[in-house]
């Protein structure tokens, strides 16, 4: 009874103010956006220490550390872009990503949205695929994404694999440019053992955006990689040679904008991201 007298006390002050009340339109939430506070607390609470390198040469004077302190309530566009069965680059996929939260180790978290990547009864259904991509201080990324289905489940594989190998890993002592530092590692990417190693240097420094260059080495040995489900799938021995040229800023475009060539200087995929305001 009390409820009913205020809401009507309510439609009586309104219309003694000459306004009405308009009933709030309900946004049926994406099924894929339920994983996302999931996947935003697995960031916040990665990238407890920057990833080990070994530093090569300090650069020139004069030196300084390099940390990644994005602008926050930023948006941005990621073109993940490859080559097609001509040999001609094109846009693979396009992740749309807003700023969402800070984590207390400096790690930084957006949300995205990854449309066209499903078939399309599916995503009509359940929406595209979304998830969150961080970036550490020293420049580690992760990503994850609602892996609601296998479809989609796979396509967070090739994010890893892409967004990965794509780090622009920064040393925690202080450098100046022509810098050179090393990082490697042997371990397991998505149930997958991979010998990966990455070597930086340091090419341009103009306030707080960085030119580096990557010489990338990957080896696979032949192996069974295990899936979603336990299955095994049978992979073959493969030894990957890249070099790669990398531009970022560190407080207005912490995402790396990157070209790939091969051993021959063809370039074979880029990653290209925009930025505005949010």
């Amino acid at each position: 009874m009390r409820t009913a007298f205020l809401f009507g006390a309510l439609l009586m002050a309104a219309s003694s103010l000459g306004c009405s009340l308009e009933t709030i339109p309900f946004v049926r939430p994406s099924p894929r956006s339920y994983a996302l506070p999931r996947l935003v607390r697995q960031c916040l609470d990665g990238f407890a220490e920057p990833s080990a390198v070994t530093i090569e040469d300090y650069g020139a004077e004069p030196r300084r550390p390099l940390r990644f302190v994005p602008v926050k309530e930023r948006l941005a566009k990621m073109a993940l872009v490859k080559e097609d069965a001509d040999g001609k680059l094109e846009v693979e996929r396009v992740l749309h990503l807003s700023w969402d939260a800070q984590g207390g180790h400096g790690q930084h978290c957006y949300k995205f949205e990854l449309r066209g990547a499903l078939d399309e009864a599916l995503e009509e259904e359940s929406g595209p695929v979304m998830g969150v991509l961080g970036i550490g201080p020293h420049g580690a990324l992760m990503v994850g994404t609602d892996a609601l289905d296998d479809a989609s489940y796979d396509v967070e594989g090739q994010l890893l694999h892409r967004i990965g190998f794509s780090q622009p890993l920064l040393p925690a002592e202080p450098v100046g440019v022509g810098a050179r530092w090393v990082y490697a590692t042997d371990g397991h990417l998505r149930g997958e053992f991979v010998d990966l190693r990455m070597t930086y240097q340091l090419l341009e420094m103009t306030g707080t955006k960085l030119r580096l260059s990557m010489d990338q080495e990957v080896d696979r040995p032949a192996q069974t990689v295990r899936g979603r489900k336990g299955e095994g799938t049978r992979v073959e021995a493969e030894r990957r040679r890249y070099r790669a040229l990398m531009e970022v800023d560190l407080v207005k475009a912490p995402l790396p904008t990157v070209r790939f060539f091969d051993a021959e200087g063809r370039e074979v995929e880029q990653i290209v991201v925009g930025w505005s305001d949010g």
